[in-house]
């Protein structure tokens, strides 16, 4: 399977329609959301007493996360559309590390990056594939509150062209139970988590006429092997 350039690929007329329908409910919600977190900002400005403000700043929360969830769900439904073009594998990485880096001190989570070079280039919409990578690497590092490492690994085979995106890390790990379902959308194994992240990362590759698979066993952390097809 090799993806179309500047096509929807997989795209069908329910799933086009189930994605206005989103947007338009997304939209009705988000107007009175807006409302909601303006009077409280305003309120919150004429709370004086230290030990009710935390009333206001609960309600603004709540109402950022409803928000991201929102654009969340919205990203999820909307059709996708590739923009390839030929790139070296290590550069779509190098993109994303600097916040990957940022979020792992902010964990105590000690990371590093792995390549087999030399590279030959793939033919990939490199913002999206930034993207899968990024909700792969942020979803690992979520699974390390306390601390762990996280490898990132590009690799190449050389005689089926494929490349292939792999990020490890040491974290909880996924029971066997949950981890036929950690692809489904909003399965989550963390309540602050909307469970889209792996689903989106899934939906990318394949566009580009992938894979994604991920290991694991409790307690032992994961590896995510993203792959795709050469030219």
């Amino acid at each position: 399977m090799v993806p179309q350039e500047k096509k929807n690929t997989s795209w069908s007329v329910s799933e086009k329609t189930v994605s206005e329908l989103v947007f338009g409910i997304a939209h009705q919600i988000r107007n009175p959301l807006a409302i909601i977190r303006s009077q409280t900002q305003h309120l919150l400005s004429l709370v004086c007493e230290k030990e009710y403000r935390h009333i206001p700043e609960t309600i603004i929360h709540s109402v950022d996360f409803l928000n991201h969830r929102l654009d969340e769900l919205v990203d999820f439904t909307k059709p996708v559309e590739l923009d390839l073009r030929n790139c070296a594998p290590s550069e779509i990485i190098e993109h994303i590390l600097p916040l990957i880096r940022l979020r792992c001190e902010l964990q105590n989570i000690r990371s590093e990056t792995h390549y087999e070079k030399p590279f030959f280039p793939v033919r990939v919409d490199p913002d999206r594939v930034q993207e899968a990578l990024l909700q792969i690497a942020l979803n690992a590092i979520e699974a390390m509150p306390h601390g762990g490492e996280l490898s990132i690994r590009v690799f190449q085979d050389k005689v089926a062209k494929n490349t292939f995106f792999q990020i490890i890390d040491s974290g909880v790990g996924i029971s066997q139970e949950d981890l036929k379902n950690v692809f489904s959308p909003f399965f989550t194994t963390r309540r602050e988590s909307a469970g889209l992240g792996l689903s989106i990362a899934l939906k990318i590759f394949e566009l580009h006429g992938g894979s994604l698979k991920l290991e694991s066993v409790s307690g032992k952390g994961a590896t995510v092997t993203g792959t795709i097809p050469g030219l």
